[in-house]
């Protein structure tokens, strides 16, 4: 706790160490910190990093291979003032549980704080050794939208297994996750082709929706997988670009490259492809003065359950020119674009 609070022995140090951090800062730095799930390894006196960005980026391991070397890496992906909103609504109208009590609660202190901290670097003048650093990264939409599927099913198939009995009207098996995965992906990529994202994703979200819900009998199990699937085609339009002012598609040397920096003078951006996470690491760790940076390579994917039989409808699915037509629609949207993954679905 005193590394936390930056006290090491009797000495308590002041703010003439770091200048221009004031006792805004101070109470923000330390609500963010204490708050984050590594915060008992932070220390105000170390370099802060913002690392934020959609989920499913390989953004754990990056946030922890900061934190061994001495970084304070504050991990998030959303600091919407409507997200949270309405997890404060729920915390105030519903039955205090488990959820609420130790991951809410700490959630809302987190984003509200880093919220308020990055608004006050804006306008706060800090040492140039101290401004805040921000990485977020970028991933091919088709192939996170499978990623946060495992991850779901793997906590919990039953969601899945009940929507496709019932949509089979009892006849799918319980149980075959395979099936039920295959089934899913035919229906979502049904509703998506004809929807329309490469053209204009907002659209394409309020008609995927509104065509899921027409069915007979309506599907919302449907509808909320056509929103998480084109989740990451506005990512930054939502998250990034009301924080930092800037566009994924004004960054023309991204989609060749994979890489982009901009310094924005209270803080340094630097985007990063997913895909090209391993050969841009000398590039990170210049970035944030840690020359050598690594991550372990691990493939987490593979190792989640059901991972094999989720993978199995996957890979079948793509080879069907529905499933060309779904991946085509989600890689040439304007995000898509921005980030070089239309070039994936030419090649």
């Amino acid at each position: 706790m005193r590394k936390l609070f930056g006290l090491h022995g009797d000495k308590k140090p002041g703010r003439v160490e770091r200048p221009g951090e004031d006792i805004v800062f101070e109470h923000l730095w330390r609500t963010a910190a204490g708050a984050s799930a590594h915060g008992r390894r932070f220390s105000i006196h170390q370099p802060n990093v913002l690392l934020f960005q959609m989920g499913k980026v390989a953004s754990s391991a990056l946030e922890v291979a900061l934190i061994d070397r001495g970084i304070n890496c504050f991990h998030c992906h959303s600091l919407r003032h409507q997200d949270e909103a309405l997890r404060l609504s729920r915390m105030f109208q519903a039955e205090p549980g488990f959820r609420l009590a130790a991951m809410d609660l700490k959630l809302l202190a987190k984003h509200t704080s880093l919220n308020m901290l990055t608004r006050w670097y804006r306008t706060n003048e800090v040492s140039p050794d101290r401004r805040l650093k921000v990485i977020t990264l970028t991933r091919d939409p088709f192939t996170w939208y499978v990623s946060q599927f495992l991850q779901r099913v793997g906590y919990d198939p039953q969601p899945l297994n009940d929507w496709h009995r019932e949509f089979t009207n009892g006849k799918g098996e319980n149980g075959d996750v395979r099936a039920a995965a295959g089934a899913l992906l035919h229906h979502v990529g049904q509703l998506i082709v004809e929807s329309r994202p490469s053209i204009d994703p907002a659209a394409a979200r309020a008609r995927g929706h509104a065509l899921a819900l027409a069915m007979t009998p309506p599907q919302p199990y449907i509808a909320e997988n056509i929103r998480r699937a084109l989740q990451p085609l506005a990512w930054f339009d939502e998250q990034f670009t009301p924080m930092f002012g800037v566009d994924i598609r004004a960054l023309p040397e991204f989609a060749e490259r994979g890489l982009a920096h901009r310094d924005l003078g209270f803080a340094e951006l630097l985007i990063v492809r997913f895909e090209d996470l391993g050969r841009h690491m000398d590039a990170i760790g210049r970035f944030v003065g840690l020359p050598g940076l690594e991550i372990p390579p691990r493939n987490v994917t593979a190792a989640k359950p059901f991972a094999g039989q989720v993978l199995e409808a996957v890979r079948s699915f793509q080879a069907t020119e529905l499933g060309i037509a779904f991946q085509r629609e989600l890689r040439h949207s304007d995000y898509g674009r921005a980030c070089g993954y239309d070039r994936q679905a030419e090649s």
